[in-house]
């Protein structure tokens, strides 16, 4: 329901669960069926659902609000296994293995909430708060990719932000990670290069940049998307229409998501008034490889 953005109806289905933590949401109540185990039925995967479901709906102040609970009890459990005791502190954790994978089990979890934080503060256009998370991720990152990752994506939040200078330190920093992992740059470094001279409308040099990212990587749709942003503001309308295109008829399952046909759709207007046929070509390609996962087709492809 998420995927296909059925976000009222996931809400009425989520209504019941409540903050998750009704006594029949606990093993200890069926005691006949799960005899002395304790702890919650509900699964993190679904808690994490309900918790980033009000900014689906827009309300991310109230999703932000969630997910910080969901992160005090996370890091009240690392703070009890770090001691030697259980998740709960109530007893003495039984081996030093088991110790080990579950800091390494509630760790990922608390990246994982700390990553929702972050997209809820974007949304938000709180770009100092999505500073602050990322710059904690990038501490707490097990590995020298890792922290490049937090780097690379801190600069495209101040490229969003339009601080180029913080978005600039920030990919240095990243290029500077990169160099740990590998001794030539990436699709990833080639992407954040691109963007950064979009900031500063250099857009013969974001082409260039995002034309190495698509050697290295020829199906990947967001740099595609990117080149035919370059060649539009180039004034390369009919390249542009024809970087998307391909993208499109090489790979359909991928190609066809809701940005690039948008864009694609704009640029027929740009070319033409008589695009209703290429439209509906689209649409066909939409029924055939795409079913009903895309939603609000009619204004994807702006048809009315």
């Amino acid at each position: 329901m998420l995927r296909i953005k059925l976000h009222e109806p996931l809400a009425r289905e989520a209504e019941p669960f409540g903050d998750c933590c009704k006594p029949d949401m606990f093993y200890q109540f069926y005691p006949e069926i799960y005899e002395n185990r304790t702890g919650s039925l509900v699964p993190f995967s679904l808690r994490l659902l309900l918790a980033e479901l009000p900014g689906h709906l827009g309300k991310p102040e109230e999703a932000v609000g969630r997910l910080y609970a969901m992160l005090d009890v996370i890091q009240t459990m690392l703070s009890n296994l770090r001691e030697g005791k259980t998740e709960v502190g109530t007893g003495t954790i039984s081996s030093e293995q088991d110790k080990t994978e579950s800091i390494r089990l509630w760790t990922g979890r608390e990246t994982r909430v700390l990553h929702s934080i972050a997209n809820c503060a974007m949304a938000m256009k709180e770009y100092r708060h999505v500073s602050k998370v990322l710059s904690w991720l990038q501490t707490a990152a097990p590995s020298a990719a890792a922290r490049r990752a937090c780097w690379s994506a801190l600069s495209r939040a101040w490229l969003c932000a339009g601080h180029t200078r913080a978005a600039a330190h920030a990919f240095q920093r990243a290029r500077e990670h990169r160099h740990l992992i590998c001794p030539t740059p990436d699709v990833r470094e080639y992407v954040d290069l691109g963007l950064i001279d979009i900031a500063h409308g250099k857009y013969q040099d974001a082409y260039n940049n995002f034309a190495r990212a698509a050697d290295q990587e020829p199906t990947n749709i967001m740099v595609a998307n990117n080149l035919s942003v370059c060649l539009l503001y180039m004034g390369r309308l009919k390249e542009a229409i024809a970087v998307l295109q391909k993208a499109i008829n090489s790979d359909p399952e991928r190609g066809l998501n809701e940005s690039l046909l948008v864009n694609l759709c704009t640029l027929y207007e740009l070319e033409s008034s008589k695009t209703h046929e290429k439209k509906l070509n689209l649409l066909r390609m939409l029924c055939k490889y795409k079913s009903d996962t895309i939603p609000n087709v009619l204004e994807c492809l702006k048809l009315s």
